[in-house]
């Protein structure tokens, strides 16, 4: 694989390269190279959730979200994950646990999510990065099945990281 890169951004990378297919041809792939990713399944009850309410500029609209971010260069997924939370929605967790890792995109992108559940929350101040507008809303599962199910909530992640609890929901509350 020959690879040439064509953009750098603050932290993400796009590259186009060319690979060989088993015929013997080649083809050009795009890349784009994103650092890796945390959500967090923020649970202030069995039965709650925390979702943020965010303004995307790329899409020029708010979405619904579970809280996430990316994670820094010397950071584990789990420091990640605490450190979102708190910038995010101000809570702190007394206990996280990694509950699986996916690719959202992995036909273009390298970043990889992981999802975190967190119990035992705390309430405290935001530490949001200044080019972050967005609001925290706890919502139980009723509220938050009716907004999935109507398309209110429509980033992939969110619906991932929801569709586990829905699961997780029906065997213990």
């Amino acid at each position: 694989m020959s690879k040439a890169r064509t953009f750098v951004g603050e932290f993400i990378r796009i590259s186009q390269y060319s690979i060989t297919l088993r015929d013997g041809s080649k083809a050009l792939k795009d890349r784009v190279e994103h650092p890796d990713s945390v959500v967090i399944l923020a649970n202030p009850t069995p039965s709650q959730v925390i979702l943020v309410h965010q303004f995307r500029p790329v899409i020029g609209c708010h979405l619904w979200e579970l809280p996430a971010g990316k994670m820094l260069a010397d950071e584990t997924p789990r420091r990640a994950a605490l450190r979102e939370l708190k910038e995010e929605t101000g809570y702190g967790a007394r206990s996280i646990r990694r509950i699986l890792r996916f690719f959202p995109a992995p036909g273009v992108l390298t970043e990889c999510l992981h999802l975190y559940r967190a119990t035992g929350l705390k309430a405290g101040r935001t530490r949001m990065d200044p080019d972050e507008d967005m609001t925290t809303h706890v919502l139980d599962r009723r509220s938050v099945k009716r907004m999935v199910d109507s398309g209110e909530i429509l980033d992939g992640k969110s619906l991932i990281g929801l569709n586990v609890w829905f699961r997780a929901g029906r065997t213990s509350t």
